[in-house]
């Protein structure tokens, strides 16, 4: 694609390099072992120490680094805030849509799983976020698709008031939740209250590394809505399935292809196997890897049916 050195640097969001795994036992303890090794570690690999040198190097215009200096690039840090709306926003908007949850299911959730909220945020922003908040999160989030002007009940109203005021709750909940305007509603409202809510610290010796930020409040709310939207829906049993199952191929894609006698390496593609053939034998499983970090979900699923016979007349579909 020969990118520029500034939209490389715009994805290098971890400066370290990514540890083999005989270093990361080396630094752990007998009891932390097995928990390093399963641990995903996020940096870069080794193998591209030179060209992250050079990236730093062209966009700091400086000869020699400092170990000091966190790289970090503006356009990287604003992706970083965009990544971390999409995941508070459009999962929600998942999460809706897909009939994990609606409005007042979050408002009511169960303590449990506001527990964990509770615990993962505050640990994350090195405050107390209480139960509390949260609801008073959702109901600020909520308040003007379940209480509008329109909906308003007083303390001195009758029952059947009271009830009209619940049931129109309720409808409004169900609604948001299942029609596909009002959750875009919902989602471009969140979206410009967050982008407004982004700051900016100048760098003023090396302006290319300014970085971008939440503000106190937006970053809380960001923070529990991504944290609820994984409690609620992405651990949810429904999708804890795919995820297994999803683990299931392509592990098993790798282990085809990657085997002692290297004849799996002959059902990858002639340019994979090209670079396989040609590269040190430390760095053959990453290609394996790369090819099947490439695939589609549609054909990983029928690469895996296609090694397991579940539909067997596609072997003699050509890749």
């Amino acid at each position: 694609m020969n990118l520029t050195y500034r939209a490389l640097a715009s994805v290098l969001k971890y400066g370290q390099v990514i540890p083999s795994k005989l270093e990361r036992l080396n630094s752990a303890s007998l009891v932390e072992k097995k928990k390093h090794l399963l641990r995903p570690f996020k940096g870069y690999y080794s193998t591209e120490n030179d060209l992250v040198d050079e990236i730093k190097v062209n966009i700091l215009r400086t000869e020699k680094l400092s170990e000091n200096i966190k790289f970090k690039t503006v356009e990287c840090s604003i992706m970083d805030l965009a990544d971390d709306i999409a995941y508070s926003t459009y999962d929600l908007e998942d999460g809706l849509k897909g009939g994990f949850f609606q409005p007042l299911d979050m408002i009511f959730s169960n303590p449990k799983i506001l527990e964990s909220v509770s615990r993962e945020v505050s640990t994350r922003l090195q405050k107390e976020i209480s139960i509390n908040q949260i609801r008073d999160i959702f109901v600020e989030i909520f308040d003007r698709w379940l209480f509008p002007e329109d909906n308003k009940i007083d303390k001195k109203e009758s029952g059947a008031e009271a009830f009209t005021f619940l049931r129109k709750t309720y409808l409004d909940s169900k609604n948001l939740a299942r029609d596909g305007y009002s959750r875009t509603g919902l989602t471009s409202f969140l979206v410009g209250k967050f982008v407004r809510g982004v700051q900016i610290k100048i760098n003023n010796e090396f302006p290319q590394l300014s970085h971008v930020y939440f503000e106190d409040d937006i970053k809380t709310i960001v923070e529990v809505l991504k944290t609820y939207n994984y409690e609620a829906m992405i651990s949810s049993p429904r999708l804890k399935i795919a995820e297994f199952r999803g683990k299931e191929i392509v592990k098993t894609i790798f282990e085809t292809l990657h085997t002692e006698d290297e004849k799996g390496v002959l059902l990858m593609p002639k340019d994979f196997q090209e670079i396989y053939y040609t590269i040190n034998k430390a760095d053959k499983p990453r290609v394996i890897c790369d090819y099947i970090a490439g695939m589609t979900d549609r054909f990983c699923v029928e690469f895996y049916g296609r090694l397991k016979s579940e539909n067997p007349e596609t072997i003699f579909k050509p890749f």
